[in-house]
């Protein structure tokens, strides 16, 4: 087994992991970086894309935006704007889409009712202006 240091994966909401690593794989802007025990001090601007996690042998991932990692003194600190594990990853999606099929029906009932009310507006000015017309 391989040495072990400290990490922790931070976004503005939460703190989403964090714990002992044995290697972590994170996706930089110039591609793939690998941060391992006694990294030299560093600091790496990440894009979007997976963050693997070396924890017991077994790894995790997760899907992450952009934002950066600060190594230094045999710990790691991740900071990006969203992090969520693959799996629910998976789960966002599908809410992602049921949400996106409910504000399309949402629009279209606004639509409708914006209509309905144009036309009943449309028939009380016509109504008024009937009233107001003086009969010979």
């Amino acid at each position: 087994m391989s040495e072990e240091y400290r990490f922790c994966i931070y976004t503005p909401e939460k703190i989403v992991l964090e714990g002992m690593t044995e290697s972590l794989v994170l996706q930089g802007l110039d591609g793939q970086l690998c941060v391992q025990a006694h990294h030299m001090p560093a600091l790496f601007a990440l894009d979007t894309g997976y963050i693997r996690v070396k924890q017991n042998g077994a790894w995790r991932q997760l899907v992450s935006t952009e934002g950066y990692v600060d190594v230094n003194y045999n710990r790691a600190y991740i900071f990006v704007d969203h992090c969520i594990e693959e799996d629910d990853a998976e789960k966002a999606e599908a809410e992602l889409q049921r949400l996106k099929a409910t504000e399309r029906r949402s629009v279209r009932e606004h639509k409708r009712s914006a209509i309905k009310l144009a036309r009943t507006l449309a028939e009380l000015n016509a109504k008024d202006k009937r009233r107001r017309t003086p009969k010979p």
